[in-house]
Order: structure tokens, then C-alpha cells, then sequence
């Protein structure tokens, strides 16, 4: 959601706590990738691609959306 509340930006649950203050509490991403490096993260389920056309990914972003925080094919 931008900062203004009026547009979903990824999938993101917003907090809004006065007018005109929204917060992000997290912001996740999914999807299909053909990508044989895809960032991962320590922790991840499965950190290389497994074969095939395309591997299905989860990453989740810091609030901002500026810093990977987990990924994982």
C-alpha cells in the first residue's frame, strides 16, 4: 500500500493508526521464477532451483521493502 492508503502496492497487511499514518507490518512475495540464482537467505527451505521450467519463491521484505529479510525457493 503507498504511504497515502489508496493503492496495494504487493501483499502487505496494513496498519493505520491516525489519518494519513499507515504502517507496514509485512510485506511478502510470491511467485514462479526460472531464475538459477535467486537470492536466498540462511534458513531458506530449498536455496537452489530444483529443476524444471520454473520454481515457485517466497521472499519477505522489511517494512520498507528495502532489505531482504528471508527467500527461499
Amino acid at each position: 500500500m503507498n504511504t497515502e492508503a489508496t493503492k496495494m502496492l504487493a501483499g502487505e497487511l496494513p496498519s493505520i493508526d491516525q489519518p494519513g499514518k499507515v504502517h507496514l507490518l509485512r510485506l511478502y512475495v510470491a511467485g514462479q521464477t526460472s531464475s538459477l540464482d535467486l537470492p536466498t537467505t540462511a534458513g531458506a527451505i530449498r536455496r537452489t532451483h530444483a529443476g524444471g521450467a520454473e520454481d515457485a519463491f517466497v521472499a519477505k521484505f522489511d517494512p520498507a521493502g528495502r532489505q531482504l529479510l528471508y527467500s527461499t525457493y
